[in-house]
């Protein structure tokens, strides 16, 4: 079969093109994509980190509490790329996004009495579907 040269013009003309320019020396053009798709997911924790997880800004009165602060915020982000990734290994996402799960996981509390006993709320019907979808126990209090 030949090709239809004019065709595959025409369909290709509206297309984007990206060129990637590097100042590295003898690397290939699979290595140079590999960096750059690294570098897209960098920047995508930082979107995370900046409106999913809620810190845009961090005001603190001293360094100790916005070096304690940054510390769990990078502990919190990892968390969320772990969790993500199974989300997208599992195909959850075609069922709610991580954000809807975490809201949902959110609701889940531990009351303190006066005379100092614990309880966890009444779980949700979707609340335990996560937890059964992540392979994890639902929480108890013990």
């Amino acid at each position: 079969m030949l090709r239809k040269e004019s065709e595959i013009v025409k369909a290709t003309n509206g297309m984007d093109k990206m060129i990637i320019i590097t100042n590295l020396e003898n690397m290939d053009k699979e290595s140079v994509l590999f960096l750059f798709k690294r570098r897209n997911k960098v920047e995508r924790l930082f979107d995370i980190f900046k409106n999913e997880i809620d810190e845009n800004r961090i005001r603190n009165h001293s360094n100790e509490t916005m070096k304690g602060k940054l510390f769990l915020l990078f502990v919190t982000l990892i968390l969320y790329a772990a969790l993500d990734r199974i989300m997208i290994h599992k195909e959850l996402y075609k069922e709610q996004s991580l954000s809807n799960i975490i809201y949902e996981l959110k609701k889940l509390k531990v009351v303190e009495t006066k005379n100092g006993k614990k309880f966890l709320t009444e779980m949700s019907k979707t609340q335990k579907t996560i937890y059964k979808e992540f392979g994890v126990p639902n929480p108890e209090i013990t």
